[in-house]
């Protein structure tokens, strides 16, 4: 009686510590894949990072290859300016994990689970592209200056929706025909006339993105130098 008694004792102190230790062991393991899931996302951006600006130190067209790990869960990806973007579902919420680029950056990395080698490229207009460029929209012209009536000395300036390289001429001409390219290559340009002559000006702007898509139509900027 004495000896079943025991085993019984033994029964129960085995059953509350496996009560004790599964959800431990539970809890651990999503602890282990939750940050092996951040590790991988880190080293990712980073890997694609490094990858932008050694190849942004070399010559237009340098092309380099590299391989990442995209974990499970990764909900949306953002290659823009100077960011490297994965949002991540972790521990049941999307975090952001991003690495920066002295570069400027466009492109897209996949997001299913699995392993891709992605391509780097250095292009002419002085951004890398990472990934394929699958992107087919024009970029557009947000804002222009100045309008009206301004005075010297004259700067031209214009913001466009997405990184991009924007030309201008006198003349409504296509893109590759327009004589003078504006400073800048992400979103901002601009361009210094110095001192003009009183009266009206006109000019015509085109951009092209960074895989090609080019404005089919010219926005004008028209001023009037007053002072």
């Amino acid at each position: 009686m004495k000896k079943g008694q025991i085993s019984f004792e033994y029964i129960v102190l085995l059953g509350l510590l496996l009560i004790i230790l599964i959800p431990i062991f539970y809890y651990t393991s999503i602890y282990t894949s939750q940050n092996v899931k951040i590790s991988k996302a880190e080293d990712l951006v980073t890997s694609l990072a490094k990858a932008a600006d050694e190849v942004y130190a070399s010559s237009s067209g340098t092309k380099k290859y590299v391989w990442i790990d995209v974990p499970n869960g990764v909900r949306s990806s953002l290659v823009n300016l100077s960011e490297i973007n994965l949002k991540v579902n972790i521990f049941g919420k999307d975090s952001d994990v991003t690495a920066i680029t002295r570069s400027t950056v466009t492109g897209n990395i996949p997001i299913a689970k699995g392993n891709y080698r992605v391509p780097v490229e250095l292009l002419d207009s002085g951004v890398v592209l990472i990934g394929e460029g699958t992107d087919a929209v024009i970029p557009a012209i947000t804002w222009i200056s100045p309008s009206g009536s301004t005075c010297n000395p004259v700067t031209l300036r214009t913001t466009t929706d997405e990184a991009a390289v924007c030309r201008f001429d006198t003349s409504d001409l296509a893109y590759a025909s327009m004589a003078n390219q504006m400073e800048g290559n992400t979103l901002g340009h601009s361009y210094d006339l110095g001192v003009q002559l009183s009266g009206s000006h006109n000019y015509y702007v085109r951009c092209k993105d960074t895989v090609g898509n080019t404005m089919t139509s010219s926005t004008a900027i028209s001023y009037e130098v007053v002072c």
